[in-house]
This record gives structure tokens, C-alpha cells and sequence, in this order.
């Protein structure tokens, strides 16, 4: 049985999001557990969830964040779509080379069926390079500390 992924939804386009979470809802194992149009309701909300992947545009308008500095911040598996993706690709390159996680991008407009491929693709690659090795220890928004289990001797939380 395939591992369902938990994935959060950062899009400053109202139409693109909501497009983009229906997209979603046709993926088997993906679960759209936060979606945002804006970097700080973004943060807000993930104090209540854990995402295991983010889905990011990487023009977010005239947010104060970019959805490259998101993605640095959470450290977590990252699928860009953007129309801007020329622009971003030796940020890209450079993102996929320095972090320990999967980075992928889409190029839009793209169908339904491209984006279906492409993520189902990206979770593969997630899967393969995950594994059940190791968890993440969530301490605040800025801080998710990736912990191979067989380090783990004990854990308490409060």
C-alpha cells in the first residue's frame, strides 16, 4: 500500500489554487491538509499541521516571501509550478544541489494531466529517497530536525 503524503498548497492566484487542489484530490496518495495565498496565513496555518510535501508557486506576487524561501524555511520535499520557472532555474539547480530533500518544477499552464504526472512522478522520486529511516522533529516554524530512527533512544513531548 503506497504512503499517503500530506501535502501543503502555497498559491497567491485564488483560481490557480483552487484548480490546483482539485488536481489534487484525483491523486490516490496525496492529501491536501493546508492550502494559502500568502506566505504569512501560510505560517500561521502550519502551526497546526505537519505537510510532508509542499506544492509552491515561486512568484507569490507581492508577498514578502518568494516560494524558494518558503520551501528553504520548511525544508521539506518541494513541487514549484510557475510561469516564472526561466527565471528561477540557477535558483532551482542551486536549491536541488544544497538541500537534503526532492525539489521538482512544472511550468505553467500545464493540464490536469501534466500535473498529474509530473507530482506522481515527484512522489516516487520522494519515496525513493525518504524511506522510514528517519522522522522529523518539528520544534517551531523554523526549526524541523530530520532524526534517523535508529538514533532515537527516548522522546517525550509536552
Amino acid at each position: 500500500m503506497p504512503q499517503t503524503y500530506r501535502i501543503a498548497l502555497l498559491e497567491d492566484n485564488p483560481k490557480q489554487l483552487e484548480k490546483l487542489a482539485a488536481y489534487l484530490e484525483k491523486i490516490p496518495n496525496a492529501e491536501l491538509v493546508l492550502k494559502s495565498k500568502n506566505s504569512e496565513d501560510f505560517f500561521e496555518q502550519l502551526k497546526t499541521t505537519a505537510p510532508d510535501i509542499l506544492i509552491a508557486d515561486l512568484h507569490l506576487g507581492d508577498d514578502c516571501m518568494s516560494g524558494m524561501e518558503v520551501a528553504t524555511e520548511l525544508n521539506l520535499p518541494v513541487f514549484f509550478q510557475s510561469k516564472n520557472t526561466a527565471q528561477y532555474l540557477k535558483d532551482l539547480e542551486a536549491l536541488k544541489r544544497k538541500e537534503n530533500f526532492c525539489v521538482d518544477h512544472l511550468t505553467k499552464p500545464f493540464t490536469e494531466a501534466e500535473f498529474a504526472k509530473s507530482f506522481t512522478r515527484f512522489l516516487k522520486e520522494v519515496e525513493l529517497f525518504s524511506g522510514l529511516n528517519t522522522v522529523h522533529l518539528v520544534f517551531d516554524k523554523k526549526k524541523r530536525n530530520k532524526v534517523f530512527l535508529n538514533d532515537i533512544v527516548y522522546i517525550c513531548a509536552d
